[in-house]
């Protein structure tokens, strides 16, 4: 990157919902590949656009919580949410994938992602 360059350029381009929308949307397109497509290296396509995708979301949920107006404290919650997620999701990812099978966990994953578009537009925006 070229100094002075700022690293949240597609924020600053096209605006935190697009950016949102279109993060979950690969999210979620990837999620589908990895799960009805059968060949590894499309398998590895789709997780690479879940990376891609959900590596945009957390920075800017976490600008938005430090846009309120007690920015410390709305913060902390939402990392302490990402923090209780990280410990909370594999035990009951296993579960589900033991319960089913694990294309059915990934496409729970997949409706978590679509889901998390529908909640940031009906976000009330301050």
């Amino acid at each position: 990157m070229r100094a002075g360059a700022s690293p949240h350029w597609l924020r600053l381009r096209f605006g935190e919902q697009p950016v949102i929308m279109i993060s979950c949307g690969l999210a979620v397109l990837g999620y589908l590949i990895a799960v009805l497509l059968d060949h590894y290296l499309l398998v590895v396509a789709g997780f690479a656009l879940v990376g891609l995708g959900l590596s945009n979301i957390v920075p800017i949920l976490i600008s938005a919580a430090g846009r309120s107006a007690t920015a410390g404290s709305s913060i902390a919650f939402v990392v302490s949410l990402g923090y209780a997620g990280l410990l909370a999701s594999p035990p009951i990812l296993g579960f589900i994938a033991g319960q089913s099978s694990l294309g059915t966990m990934f496409l729970i994953v997949a409706a978590s992602c679509a889901a998390m578009a529908v909640g940031w537009l009906t976000v009330e925006r301050r």
